[in-house]
């Protein structure tokens, strides 16, 4: 119940975000530092390529290493003694859910081809963030794009973003919806 509780608030925080006007769009790459920007700009297929090459290279990107897993205060539920002890986990909150994405946003960007089609839409991901900070799962819960290898691309580089260890012991699930606009070439 928690859990959906959790993944319902934070789902909500992020919907507020994107309707703030934070969204996932090609204009990302302004807030690259110029490094960054002619590492991907480098990788940009030409147009017309096809298959696997008509996304941008994320060759750059590495698996996090897993944190060790915090502990959850304990709380007391009542009674004084050891029976009324309890420890309840708060997971991530969503300020750390943001910072932990805001690094991969030109990867995940660098998904939408690059063939001169419209590949606009959205797709909403529910992640399981384990204590350790790892991705250790990533479903599609709706998707407007039907674009099945642009899917495929964005669920293996959602398994790269790095989150902070946290205290809840079976993982944290929540909800992040990405939106896409024609890229500008």
């Amino acid at each position: 119940m928690r859990r959906n509780i959790v993944g319902l608030v934070i789902g909500v925080v992020v919907a507020v975000l994107i309707l703030a006007g934070i969204l996932l769009v090609p204009a990302v790459r302004e807030h690259l530092d110029a490094d960054k920007l002619q590492e991907v700009a480098s990788a940009v297929p030409t147009a017309g390529a096809t298959g696997a090459d008509r996304f941008r290279s994320a060759a750059t990107m590495r698996k996090p290493r897993p944190k060790k897993c915090l502990q959850a205060p304990e709380v007391d539920l009542g009674g004084g003694d050891e029976m009324g002890m309890m420890r309840i986990g708060e997971g991530l909150s969503p300020q750390q859910i943001n910072a932990s994405f805001g690094p991969y946003h030109s990867y995940l960007a660098n998904c939408q081809p690059v063939d001169g089609e419209d590949h606009s839409g959205s797709v909403t991901f529910e992640l399981n963030v384990g204590c350790d900070g790892v991705v250790h799962g990533v479903e599609v819960t709706d998707d407007s794009l039907y674009e099945p290898e642009m899917i495929a691309c964005l669920r293996d580089r959602l398994t790269y973003v790095e989150f902070p260890a946290h205290d809840l012991e079976d993982g944290m699930y929540f909800e992040y919806p990405l939106i896409f606009h024609p890229p500008s070439l």
